[in-house]
């Protein structure tokens, strides 16, 4: 890894730690994250930017990676994938479906099925 992206990387790791600790992503925006992290906006945004993303691509990478474990928890079972897209921050299916596909290459049906066959 290239030093300067080391760098960066390590520069976010409190913004993009604070944003993922308090787990709703439906509701978060830059100017907050960055403020309860002691940064303006944009110094938050320079931040994302040298670490090679946005704060938009960070929040739907967290979103779905909650929407993925979700579906593979037993406990969750029986709840509906739309339930499950709505709890991680997701207001459109259609969105999150696509997202989830492309993001992981299964549909959350698709991984679910295989989850629940021990595939994976």
């Amino acid at each position: 890894m290239k030093t300067w992206l080391m760098a960066s990387a390590i520069a976010i790791a409190p913004v993009s730690a604070f944003a993922a600790s308090t787990g709703n992503f439906s509701t978060q925006r830059l100017s907050e994250i960055a403020t309860r992290s002691g940064l303006s906006p944009r110094q938050a945004q320079r931040l994302f930017e040298q670490a090679g993303t946005t704060f938009t691509e960070f929040v739907l990478e967290q979103r779905l990676l909650l929407a993925r474990k979700l579906l593979g928890d037993p406990r969750a079972r029986a709840r509906k994938i739309s339930d499950i897209a709505h709890s991680s921050g997701f207001s459109d299916l259609s969105y999150f479906n696509r997202a989830f596909r492309k993001r992981f290459g299964a549909t959350p049906s698709e991984l679910r099925e295989l989850q629940s066959n021990g595939v994976i």
